[in-house]
């Protein structure tokens, strides 16, 4: 349940757009990139949670998730956009890669 967006998710795009200002083709075309960004990492981080442990990648991956909403809390901009797409980005492969990771 921690990993879930589904409570905020109908409000993450207004936030975005409406009081940060983010064009809403930007809005859209940049989770594009960072959803692809997960899938390509999803491969390596799954290797990597087979490595050290599944549950360290998965906690790595929540904490970074959680992490993504609290720095942009504070900014506002484009940039801080990138940077939320780009943790989320990470946290979402980090969580997938320790789904996939094998068994210990």
């Amino acid at each position: 349940m921690l990993n879930s967006t589904a409570l905020v998710m109908p409000v993450l795009p207004f936030w975005w757009t409406e009081q940060l200002g983010i064009p809403m083709n930007a809005y859209l075309g940049v989770l594009a990139i960072a959803s692809t960004c997960a899938l390509l990492l999803d491969f390596p981080l799954s290797v990597l949670a087979d490595n050290i442990g599944a549950k360290y990648t998965f906690g790595a991956g929540l904490l970074l998730f959680s992490l993504s909403f609290v720095l942009v809390s504070g900014g506002n901009g484009v940039q801080s956009f990138y940077l939320y797409a780009l943790t989320n980005a990470f946290a979402e492969g980090l969580m997938s890669g320790s789904n996939n990771a094998s068994p210990s």
